[in-house]
C-alpha cells in the first residue's frame, strides 16, 4: 500500500492528499532497469509478459556482469544495450538510453528513442562547474 505521507509528491501542499493518491495510482508506471547479463538474456520474456511502460539499460552494471568493470564502451556492454533496443522494438515498448553527450542522444534520436538519462545530478553538476570554470580562463588553469 502507497505511504499517506505527504511532501514533495503531493507538491507540498498543493494538491490535496486524496487527489495526490488517485493521481500517483493512476499514474505508475513499470520500468525495468536492466543490470546484467541474466537480464538481457530474459528481455524478450520479460517484455511477453506485458505491462512494461519503458525499458532502462544499466551499462555501468552491465559492465561488471559482463567482466569490464566500468568500461561501458567495451563492444559487449554495448551489444547488451543494442539488444535490449532490439527487443523493445520487437515488442512496441520505450527504450530509455542512457546518453550523457548531444552526439550520443543525436544517434539514438536518430534510432527512434525518445527518451534518455542524460547523467546522475552530481555528474552533471560537476561537468558543467568544470566547463564554466574553462570557459572563464583562456588558458583553463585556475590558482
Amino acid at each position: 500500500m502507497r505511504s499517506l505521507n505527504g511532501g514533495r509528491g503531493p507538491g507540498f501542499g498543493r494538491i490535496p492528499l486524496p487527489e495526490y493518491i488517485r493521481r500517483a495510482n493512476a499514474e505508475i508506471m513499470l520500468i525495468p532497469l536492466i543490470e546484467d547479463a541474466e537480464g538481457v538474456r530474459a528481455i524478450d520474456e520479460i517484455l511477453a509478459a506485458g505491462g512494461v511502460d519503458l525499458v532502462l539499460p544499466g551499462p555501468g552494471d552491465l559492465s561488471q556482469s559482463y567482466g569490464v568493470p566500468w568500461e561501458v564502451r567495451h563492444p559487449r556492454v554495448q551489444q547488451a544495450v543494442r539488444d535490449l533496443r532490439s527487443a523493445c522494438a520487437r515488442h512496441g515498448v520505450p527504450f530509455c538510453a542512457m546518453a550523457t553527450t548531444p552526439e550520443r542522444r543525436a544517434e539514438w534520436r536518430a534510432d527512434g528513442v525518445t527518451a534518455f538519462v542524460l547523467g546522475e545530478d552530481g555528474d552533471l553538476a560537476a561537468r558543467a562547474l568544470r566547463a564554466h570554470r574553462e570557459a572563464g580562463s583562456p588558458t583553463g588553469h585556475h590558482q
